[in-house]
């Protein structure tokens, strides 16, 4: 119970990043990462994302700008590491993200791109449930 009311807290109500969680409480962030393309910005895109996740689960995501759509193609980050759980708003995240698309595109002086894709690369993280429970007990 106290580990589903973490979840729901986590990137709630604003953006939580990967680095501002103490490491103890992770036991495995290394894994397989998946890719998730979103065009234009669309609110739906971010919704499906978000309710593709599994309930009861932590993901750690990287937001990435590519022109290819190909992972091992050049890609610019927009973002240090998120924290995201499927109780999480998807408009925050659609919001935040696209906002640092824009001073990407202000800072770099890329106002001529015209056609990307917007990925997230995700994986599930593992976190310590003894560790979270001692903590907040």
């Amino acid at each position: 119970m106290l580990y589903r009311n973490l979840l729901r807290t986590i990137s709630n109500e604003e953006i939580t990043l990967l680095s501002q969680i103490k490491k103890e409480y992770f036991i495995n962030n290394s894994g397989k990462s998946n890719y998730y393309e979103i065009r234009n910005f669309e609110s739906q895109y971010f919704y499906d994302f978000i309710n593709d996740l599994e309930f009861n689960s932590l993901y750690n995501v990287i937001p990435m700008v590519s022109i290819k759509g190909n992972p091992h193609d050049p890609y610019i980050v927009l973002s240090n590491s998120m924290l995201v759980t499927r109780y999480y708003n998807h408009r925050i995240i659609q919001y935040y993200l696209y906002s640092k698309y824009h001073q990407t595109i202000k800072d770099f002086c890329m106002d001529n791109l015209e056609e990307y894709l917007l990925i997230l690369k995700y994986k599930k993280i593992q976190m310590d449930k003894h560790q979270i429970n001692k903590k907040f007990k």
